[in-house]
């Protein structure tokens, strides 16, 4: 078995976590090891942080990251040099979900992960670690902080996609972080956009960004209504 070590951040209780150094197994399907240079704090994680997520302790999270390839393990696509998004989401790959491009259904989302021991989670914070090519994805020559938006913006990309036909003039519920990046994209995508959300809300400077802010409530009283072709709801 080969191992490596490194430091990785673990959440051991709620709103408490450390900073440990660690020999970690390398499973025989990984093929790179990637020094991982950022990586973002995703909501879920924030929640488990929190304790108000229906995941164990001690927990190790981390999955909006990028990074270079540091050395090639085994057989690879890759070279040294490369940067990479990696994609560290458990998904099988053959359930109905997974197979009708809907993964983030995947049946068997819950399922162990390919290591025997340690923390669950998605492993990705923590300062190198190893991936199967399939995991991994080359990044065009852009800038370092707008790499670590690839992962979410990706998840709105495919939103958008799948919600097909949408007319112009659509609307955002909720001014979190998927509700500013569905605003973001689809107002650069050449789309009318009104985020809609509650109205102490919009004190934070980056809902101030957004041309046209509503409060929720006015909304709901239905004198818009006519002017929304299309929603996309962003609330938990």
């Amino acid at each position: 078995m080969t191992m490596i070590p490194i430091e990785r951040v673990i959440i051991d209780a709620p709103f408490s976590s450390l900073l440990e150094t660690q020999n970690i197994e390398v499973p025989p399907t990984h093929s790179i090891l990637v020094k991982v240079n950022m990586c973002g704090i995703c909501t879920s994680e924030q929640r488990v942080f929190k304790g108000t997520a229906n995941k164990p302790y001690p927990y190790w999270g981390g999955h909006e990251l990028f990074g270079c390839v540091e050395k090639i393990i085994s057989k690879s696509k890759f070279n040294p040099g490369d940067y990479v998004a990696l994609s560290l989401m458990p998904r099988c790959g053959i359930c109905r979900y997974c197979l009708a491009g809907l993964d983030n259904h995947c049946a068997y989302v819950s399922r162990p992960n390919e290591f025997s021991q340690g923390p669950t989670g998605t492993r990705g914070f923590c300062n190198y670690i190893t991936v199967p090519d399939e995991r991994a994805f080359l990044l065009p020559d852009i800038p370092d902080e707008t790499y670590i938006f690839v992962e979410p913006t990706a998840c709105v990309l495919r939103s958008i996609e799948v919600a097909g036909s949408i007319g112009r003039n659509v609307g955002i519920i909720g001014t979190g972080t998927f509700g500013i990046l569905h605003s973001i994209v689809l107002k650069q995508l050449g789309y009318n956009v009104i985020l809609f959300g509650l109205e102490r809300i919009y004190n934070q400077p980056i809902c101030r960004m957004i041309d046209a802010y509503i409060n929720i409530d006015d909304y709901a009283e239905g004198s818009m209504r006519p002017q929304i072709d299309a929603f996309f709801c962003t609330q938990y």
